[in-house]
């Protein structure tokens, strides 16, 4: 009933009959006051139970109904969810605000904590929540550089999921939503600390370290001067690869080392140790000691073989004669000079050393330096010769043995001169016998 009147009607006339029909504008709201966005909004009269319409709502969240005085059951659908139900009285025209069960929850999102078990934000996760109640899914949405994610949701159940690197790193079944609220995630992600040092303990700068999940690189790192990197990443099971490729003393170094790590629960570290057989290996194994050892080698063999010569030319070329062969030399030289034949004993440096020279030999050098012919010695003037002869060699043996650094040729010299002593020794002796007669 939207008019009841009485009329009296005897003539034809206009009548206006205001009836009571109204309009009623409805504007669908969050928790926010901001309008919902295509809500749908459908009114029943109360009394007759009949349709009164569904209109969707512009993107302000508002829709305009024409409906009769009388009481309405007003019910709001959004994201299929019922997000209100409510009953009007439509008395005149209306604009109404409706307060719909749409809340706001934010995600914050964050990784299961480093090794000190501080927690950090993440972000670039993808995060989806799936309306239980309607059997929606909303989002994703990307967590921004705090970890956050924000939902407008209506009330009822939903479900969470998170995926970051392409792994789901939480998941929740059921989650109320009742209210304006903040809900913090834990995510499954957490760290893998490598720390590397060398075979003198030293942190090791430049080594590549890769990790590995099923065969697939995830990611890799090169350690700074500190030797550690750290990895954050999706809980599961990976290998943690490390190689090392240097030149040290000319030697070409190539080390890797490989270990199987479990990231299920909490951050974990590997560490890896090289031993004196990767890096820095001894001197004494580099190309550079056996480089510096061959060329000392062949420095000294130079230095050996320079030595050598110089020795063999300071060492003196004419050796001195020996003990006979003096004393030969000097009894011919005495023959010479007058003397007798036949067997003479000389003396030696350090006892005497006897001589026997034949008549042919003696014959040989006994020459006359007037007529140039042999003189004949007589037995006599050989023993004369001969007792004479000791007297002086043992003077030159002792100064051998007094160590004399004279030259043969100052021998020489001093050999002629008792040489000539001898001579003059003979003349005398021969003057003697031309006296005698003998």
């Amino acid at each position: 009933m939207v008019h009841q009147d009485e009329y009296g009607v005897t003539s034809n006339e206009i009548y206006t009959v205001d009836a009571r029909v109204y309009y009623v504008q409805f504007t669908a709201v969050d928790s926010r006051d901001i309008g919902l966005e295509w809500a749908q909004i459908g009114v029943t009269n109360s009394t007759s139970g009949r349709t009164m319409g569904s209109l969707t709502a512009d993107p302000d969240g508002w829709a305009e109904f024409r409906l009769p005085i009388g009481v309405y059951d007003v019910e709001v659908l959004w994201q299929h969810a019922m997000v209100h139900t409510g009953t009007w009285t439509v008395l005149d025209d209306a604009d109404w605000t409706i307060d719909a069960w749409v809340y706001y929850v934010n995600f914050h999102i964050t990784d299961g904590g480093d090794m000190e078990g501080v927690k950090v934000d993440l972000a670039g996760a993808a995060v989806a929540v799936a309306n239980e109640t309607a059997s929606t899914s909303l989002g994703p949405i990307t967590t921004d550089a705090y970890g956050n994610a924000e939902f407008r949701l209506p009330l009822g159940d939903v479900s969470l999921e998170v995926v970051w690197k392409s792994t789901v790193v939480y998941t929740q079944e059921v989650l109320p939503v009742v209210a304006d609220s903040t809900e913090e995630v834990t995510a499954w992600v957490y760290y893998i600390n490598v720390k590397i040092k060398d075979s003198t303990g030293a942190r090791l700068k430049g080594a590549n370290v890769h990790i590995a999940q099923n065969g697939v690189a995830a990611e890799s790192q090169s350690t700074p001067k500190n030797g550690i990197v750290i990895f954050r990443l999706p809980y599961g099971t990976y290998w943690v690869n490390m190689s090392y490729t240097t030149t040290y003393y000319l030697t070409p170094i190539d080390v890797s080392k490989s270990e199987y790590v479990d990231l299920m629960n909490s951050s974990l570290e590997v560490k890896f140790d090289l031993s004196k057989d990767d890096y820095p290996i001894p001197f004494y194994k580099t190309n550079l000691f056996w480089i510096i050892l061959v060329i000392v080698l062949l420095i000294l063999g130079i230095v050996f073989l320079i030595y050598r010569m110089r020795k063999a030319d300071q060492e003196p070329t004419d050796a001195p004669p020996e003990e006979g062969e003096e004393g030969l030399e000097d009894l011919l030289d005495d023959l010479e000079n007058g003397g007798s034949g036949g067997s003479i004993a000389a003396g030696a440096a350090g006892g005497a050393a006897v001589a026997e020279y034949s008549d042919d030999d003696l014959e040989e050098v006994s020459i006359d330096e007037d007529d140039d012919e042999p003189e004949e010695y007589s037995d006599e003037d050989l023993e004369e010769a001969a007792e004479e002869k000791p007297e002086e060699e043992p003077e030159e043996a002792a100064e051998d043995e007094e160590g004399s650094e004279e030259e043969p040729e100052e021998e020489s010299e001093e050999g002629s001169e008792d040489d000539e002593e001898g001579s003059e020794d003979d003349e005398e002796g021969s003057e003697e016998e031309d006296r005698t007669g003998y």
